[in-house]
């Protein structure tokens, strides 16, 4: 059965970005892209259909509101019958979209949407990764923590605010990418850091990715900052699955769950204040499942110290600092990061999200930015963000934003109103945990590939002193002499 192509959702050119307090903002753009109404949601009303279907991150306001506004805007635009007018496939002509009558107006049968998004992708850290090895086929480098490697911003978009994207874009720019465009091989963790892979080409990503599902082919080995007592090896044997809440669990449904087994061994005790906490080299012997390494230290007792989604004693920024008491006294100890939307002196985050070629009045993420960048903490309040953004649409609209003296006049209220419970309290970007790829090993097309970071991250410095390197602490594993092959067996068992 041929079908009606929708418009390609082509990745978009290189973004305009700013960066703020070790944050990277992307500059808001529009992106079209189309999509097919399914056979269930045929006869439903129109905005049944839009909140079902078109989902993405940063939406501001309930269905109702936010698709209100598109729709008024010429941003909803919706063609129907398709498979007849259109029975041997193709691209939908642009006159066959046009506005529906409202709302709450039924879904014709095989429909499309074709939605003209503006976009807003959250922030995230400023670091790029750094190249650890490359050859004609895969690229190995250093990922960040706080930047995510793939972040799809909604339907048919990646985005450019992700690992992969910034590592495309500054190839480009240094005129280092003639290979072709980098894809992803694996992916780490958001808040992670460490030895990350690429292919050059889709196919030889999809390849490798293939070939290192083979027993034999890969062994990966990670540091962790735990919290707990840790004496000696530790294998912990337990299948995993994705609960309902999107965590990783070890008490799933047995026929959702799969195998996995992490070996566990005891690097160094840290000195006080975190006397409490153990550095720990971790290998994936069964596989490299969703959240492996975070979920099964946690279900062993020891998490990982500043794991908020998987220890619930992370966030210690409460503690008195003033505590004499070592077991208390542990400091802020919730993965660090900056809070979203938090301008510098010179007002450039308020100047940038109010730029006339991007800002959209129309846009009620627009306004909520300049609402979060000028300080109105009402932003980040469930029960006066909708009403705060639109609010900031119309002085916006009007020019009623003085940049640089609403920063500073914010500032100074903020340090008067210290003591004062604040409207809403703002989520953090570029924030990581303690657990980092240390070293990675593969056999791919006959060649063996053993890459480490380049250096140990700054939690693993703090348990062994300044004068510690990667490769002393991995090559003292007990397992750093083992070939992949017996590594292979491993898995097999």
């Amino acid at each position: 059965l041929r079908r009606a192509r929708a418009r390609r959702c082509a990745m978009p050119a290189p973004r305009d970005y700013v960066v703020v307090n070790g944050l990277r903002y992307v500059q808001p753009y529009f992106h079209t892209f189309d999509i097919r109404v399914s056979d269930k949601r045929v006869g439903s009303s129109v905005l049944t259909a839009l909140d079902e279907q078109v989902r993405f991150q940063g939406r501001v306001g309930d269905g109702r509101e936010h698709w209100a506004r598109e729709l008024a805007s010429g941003r909803v635009r919706l063609a129907s019958d398709v498979r007849r007018r259109l029975p041997t496939g193709g691209e939908i002509p642009e006159e066959w979209f046009a506005a529906p009558e409202s709302l709450d107006a039924p879904v014709p049968p095989d429909s499309f949407f074709r939605v003209v998004r503006h976009v807003h992708e959250p922030c995230v850290g400023c670091e790029v990764p750094r190249v650890l090895l490359e050859d004609s086929m895969l690229v190995f480098v250093d990922k960040p923590a706080g930047v995510p490697t793939l972040a799809g911003c909604g339907p048919g978009l990646q985005g450019e605010n992700n690992a992969t994207r910034l590592l495309n874009r500054t190839r480009a720019e240094n005129n280092a990418g003639a290979d072709g465009e980098l894809f992803a091989v694996n992916r780490i963790d958001k808040p992670v850091s460490g030895v990350w892979i690429l292919a050059k080409g889709s196919r030889l990503a999809a390849r490798c990715r293939a070939a290192l599902a083979k027993p034999g082919h890969e062994t990966k080995t990670y540091l962790a900052r735990v919290r707990g007592a840790v004496n000696g090896p530790i294998r912990i044997d337990a299948p995993l699955s994705v609960g309902a809440d999107g965590r990783a669990t070890t008490s799933g449904d047995p026929n959702d769950s799969k195998p996995a087994v992490t070996l566990v061994h005891p690097v160094a005790r840290y000195p006080p204040p975190r006397d409490d906490c153990v550095l720990v080299a971790c290998r994936l012997e069964r596989s490299g499942r969703f959240h492996q390494i975070r979920c099964h230290l946690a279900s062993a007792g020891i998490p990982i110290a500043n794991d908020a989604a998987y220890y619930s004693g992370a966030d210690d920024s409460t503690m008195d600092d003033s505590t004499t008491d070592s077991s208390t006294r542990r400091g802020r100890d919730d993965g660090g990061g900056t809070e979203v939307y938090a301008d510098d002196d010179d007002g450039t985050l308020l100047a940038s999200v109010t730029d006339p070629r991007s800002f959209t009045a129309s846009c009620l993420e627009c306004g909520w930015a300049a609402a979060a960048a000028a300080g109105d903490d009402r932003a980040f309040d469930p029960l006066y963000k909708a009403s705060c953004a639109a609010e900031w649409c119309k002085r916006v609209a009007s020019g009623d934003v003085k940049r640089r003296g609403n920063v500073k006049r914010r500032r100074r209220e903020q340090e008067c109103e210290a003591s004062a419970p604040r409207t809403g309290r703002r989520p953090r970007a570029g924030t990581s945990i303690d657990l980092h790829s240390a070293e990675y090993r593969i056999v791919f097309d006959g060649a063996e590939y053993a890459v480490r970071s380049g250096e140990l991250p700054a939690f693993a410095m703090s348990a062994l002193g300044a004068d510690a390197t990667i490769d002393d602490v991995v090559d003292a594993l007990p397992w750093a002499g083992e070939g992949l092959e017996a590594a292979g067996r491993a898995r097999l068992k």
